[in-house]
């Protein structure tokens, strides 16, 4: 990805001097948006009014201590992870837990959000794709056929209790599967492979 610097960081006096204890910091990025959908034909660059692009973003907060007049990270530390939009884990590598951007051309603070009629679908898919995959690990490297054998599912999903109980096909000659939920507020049906691409259609 190339990035082009907007600003640099923006300190009061130089980094890491522990005499003295900064007020804030701020940094600033200038990210080449189509850089952001490589992949991704469909997606229009630059973004239209009310589109919505899921984005996460953090910042790991290490612990140190002061040696000698310096900042010295503390080792065999996990770090705090400071998330605009909780995952659930420690694991930025779970992109249906992303949070939401929506682009406007409305007045600043004027926006309204827009409810993504899909997102239930692609939760549960989510919580799915998980469950398969450790259903993968501990069975021999095979995928389950059913929600009933995923263990790790949650009750709520194999139940329907929030939208129909997903539907597994598998293939066992290529070792993947496919699932699928209905969503019927919009008459269409989302899936999910066992690689976690999702799509939607009519």
């Amino acid at each position: 990805m190339s990035l082009r610097r907007h600003h640099p960081v923006s300190l009061i006096r130089i980094v890491n001097d522990p005499s003295y204890t900064h007020r804030f910091w701020t940094i600033e990025l200038a990210i080449q948006l189509q850089h952001l959908v490589i992949h991704q034909e469909h997606v229009p660059v630059p973004p239209r009014h009310n589109d919505q692009w899921r984005v996460a973003m953090s910042r790991v907060q290490w612990e140190v201590r002061v040696e000698n007049g310096r900042y010295v990270k503390v080792e065999n530390q996990t770090g705090n992870y400071w998330l605009w939009s909780p995952h659930g884990q420690v694991n930025m590598h779970m992109p249906e837990r992303f949070g939401f951007v929506q682009f406007s051309q409305d007045p600043v603070n004027s926006t309204k959000f827009l409810e993504d009629p899909s997102w239930t679908a692609r939760y549960v898919l989510g919580e799915l794709y998980y469950a398969q995959r450790n259903y993968f690990e501990a069975n021999g490297k095979r995928y389950a056929a059913s929600v009933a054998d995923l263990d790790t599912l949650p009750l709520y999903v194999k139940q329907g209790l929030c939208i129909d109980v997903p539907r597994i096909v598998l293939d066992s000659v290529a070792g993947s599967y496919v699932a699928s939920v209905s969503i019927e507020t919009e008459e269409k049906t989302a899936f999910i492979r066992q690689d976690r691409y999702f799509w939607i259609e009519p």
